[in-house]
């Protein structure tokens, strides 16, 4: 292949991409596109809440963490890490940020 050529499958592609542009633009611009997209949008979100409660009430029934229980944990761990550290840092009476080797 010379350096000045695309390949055969980008001919293809640019081709059948030239053709089809113009009615995809039109399609999505309509104002039936955009209902049956919100649609869908309302829908994905009325079944995650609903997949997301029952997995919750299935989880904690289990004495299970959920998702959210370990990214609430997550958060409360690194706000006492940096509490830690603010308080390692006076305690020094250096103020400085370097970090300290184990």
């Amino acid at each position: 292949m010379s350096s000045g050529r695309r390949p055969l499958w980008r001919r293809g592609f640019d081709t059948v991409e030239r053709a089809a542009a113009p009615h995809l633009e039109r399609a999505v611009l309509s104002d039936s596109f955009l209902l049956a997209v919100g649609a869908a949008v309302r829908v994905h979100r009325l079944i995650g809440g609903t997949v997301e409660a029952a997995s919750t009430r299935v989880l904690h029934a289990l004495n299970l963490p959920t998702y959210s229980d370990v990214k609430k944990q997550t958060w409360r761990t690194a706000e006492i890490e940096h509490r830690l550290r603010e308080l390692g840092r006076a305690a020094d009476g250096t103020g400085s940020t370097r970090r300290r080797t184990r």
